[in-house]
């Protein structure tokens, strides 16, 4: 509600006396006659009450709360073909066929689509002989997550405020009824000189509130293939 409330002796001419005919603190709006002038009351020799000044409405909005409305993704999990990696399946015989030579171990022959390989945890460097080495993994190491999301202060609220200024402490004698906005900015409003003022009131007329700009809630970071198998072969695979 408007919170400064003027009198002034020059019927807003400018120059005179003022005198103040404010509300109490944080007044809202109800019939309140905190000040008293009477009738004919003089300040510097001519009537007081010539007409008054009425600042503007404020409007005082609370900040937006960021929500979401969408589910968080869930886990992420591999896909064969995805993330332009290729997809590998490996078998090996157990237990292993008994060879003649004691440090030796005998493997079936290879044939299309398969290859003789060795394989070892982690990304390693293949051994003299396995010349063909193939890198696969068998986890996703998910590291994306959504920036914190946050809002500007609000913005474009706009609302319209009926004001009256009455002679008597019960507020039914009315001498002024004028609407005012925050867009209008204060004004001085004419009344009859020397009348007596006691009461004001004032409603809300019209509200509409702001909006605000949402930031935030853009991925960030990327899903990385852990987990690596280095797989090391003697001839080159399909």
């Amino acid at each position: 509600m408007p919170t400064t409330w003027t009198v002034t002796s020059d019927s807003c001419a400018g120059g005179g006396v003022n005198t103040s005919f404010d509300p109490p603190a944080s007044w809202e709006g109800g019939c309140t006659a905190t000040n008293f002038i009477p009738v004919g009351l003089q300040c510097g020799g001519v009537p007081c009450v010539g007409g008054i000044h009425i600042s503007a409405p404020t409007i005082e909005e609370p900040p937006c709360t960021p929500h979401g409305s969408d589910p968080p993704p869930g886990p992420a999990y591999y896909v064969p073909g995805g993330f332009g990696a290729p997809f590998a399946r490996a078998c090996a015989r157990a237990p292993w066929p008994a060879c003649e030579g004691e440090d030796e171990v005998c493997l079936p022959l290879s044939g299309a689509p398969f290859a003789t390989c060795l394989m070892h945890e982690g990304d390693e460097t293949c051994p003299e002989g396995w010349p063909d080495k193939h890198l696969f993994y068998g986890q996703v190491d998910d590291q994306r997550q959504c920036e914190a999301c946050s809002c500007d202060p609000p913005t474009g609220a706009m609302c319209s405020v009926k004001v009256h200024v009455y002679s008597d402490v019960a507020c039914t004698v009315q001498r002024l009824e004028v609407d005012i906005s925050p867009e209008m900015g204060g004004d001085c409003h004419p009344l009859m000189s020397g009348v007596a003022l006691a009461g004001i009131a004032a409603e809300v007329l019209d509200y509409q509130p702001g909006t605000c700009e949402p930031h935030g809630s853009t991925p960030v970071g990327d899903v990385l293939l852990a987990g690596a198998t280095t797989f090391c072969c003697r001839e080159p695979m399909i």
